[in-house]
């Protein structure tokens, strides 16, 4: 169970929240002891927080909410958060439900071997990889900077099912990687684009491409000669559009 702390400054938030932590045994998210913490750290995020305050302006929801996205995914805290200060804002909110709603909704739907391809910040692979300590999950980034995230990332959670490499997907060795894995993608391009990036890997044996999708996106698809959406499975949304879905893309025969 995680907690959500709502009120005005000085209506007592911290004050409940460090009372729960002792009382559930859970842990206190607080967005200002966050924010403080990257200041004092002179992370690259606390001096844009620094710059945002000398402006006047507020610390934007995109810091905000990547700070809370490394939290809500780390497997000892899970379902013992207690959010104080977090969400402030519409915006935060819907971030932080669609986050973990949207990364989680494959699950079951998945196979035991998943590539997460430009997999970002984690996601969904992070996520899969904690709910489901017997699926393998390998993040495939090609930025060296996010890469070495995931990495630290994973290790932080204590993630032994998760790979990490710094590569592009057109550049990893299919025969590196474990039988019949599944490369999943919530919607950085288009098939056709994808299936070009990963047309090594489909013609491995049992490799199948999983693409998040919009029901809009799939009715505009394209696929190129030799392959086939081989099935479309409606998964769970409260965003504006209820139609995404799960696509499966193999190569013929």
């Amino acid at each position: 169970m995680n907690i959500i702390l709502f009120g005005p400054p000085g209506a007592g938030k911290g004050t409940q929240a460090k009372f729960l932590v002792t009382k559930l045994k859970g842990y206190q998210i607080s967005t200002g002891d966050m924010l403080r913490d990257e200041i004092q750290k002179n992370s690259d995020i606390g001096k844009k927080i620094i710059d945002d305050m000398n402006e006047g302006k507020f610390v934007s929801d995109e810091i905000v909410n990547n700070l809370i996205k490394n939290v809500i995914f780390d497997n000892q805290k899970k379902g013992k958060l207690i959010f104080d200060g977090y969400p402030r804002s519409l915006s935060q909110a819907k971030n932080l439900d669609h986050h973990i709603e949207d990364s989680l909704s494959v699950f079951d739907d998945i196979g035991q071997v998943v590539v997460d391809l430009g997999s970002g910040g984690g996601l969904p692979g992070i996520p899969i990889a904690i709910r489901g300590p017997e699926k393998q999950v390998v993040l495939v980034e090609s930025s060296s900077k996010k890469a070495s995230f995931l990495l630290n990332a994973s290790n932080r959670l204590g993630l032994k099912n998760v790979t990490v490499i710094h590569a592009r997907i057109e550049d990893v060795d299919p025969t590196t990687l474990p039988k019949n894995y599944e490369i999943i993608a919530r919607a950085v391009g288009s098939a056709e684009y994808l299936i070009g990036l990963t047309k090594k890997h489909l013609d491995q044996p049992g490799t199948k491409l999983r693409l998040m999708k919009t029901g809009d996106q799939i009715k505009s698809e394209t696929l190129p000669p030799g392959y086939t959406i081989k099935k479309t499975l409606k998964i769970p949304s409260k965003g504006k559009d209820k139609s995404r879905m799960l696509v499966t893309i193999e190569k013929d025969g």
